[in-house]
């Protein structure tokens, strides 16, 4: 989801690239919806904490998406 050229931009959903088999199953609504989730945390996160994207506390963010997945 990270730009490797640009910081703190996130692609997410449709617009994520990946190899073929990859995409194809990325490109379907359920993994869309689960992106854009995990990318308004991660936003949430950065924007708490003042840093990039990049910096972002891994932990802290699986730890938000959890209850997500029941």
């Amino acid at each position: 989801m990270l730009s490797p050229e640009l910081t703190n931009l996130l692609a997410i959903g449709r617009c994520t690239d990946a190899e073929p088999a990859a995409l194809s199953s990325a490109r379907v609504m359920g993994p869309c919806i689960a992106m854009g989730v995990a990318a308004a945390h991660a936003a949430d996160l950065a924007s708490i904490a003042q840093f990039s994207f990049r910096n972002t506390d891994l932990p802290h963010l699986q730890e938000r998406l959890q209850p997500n997945l029941s």
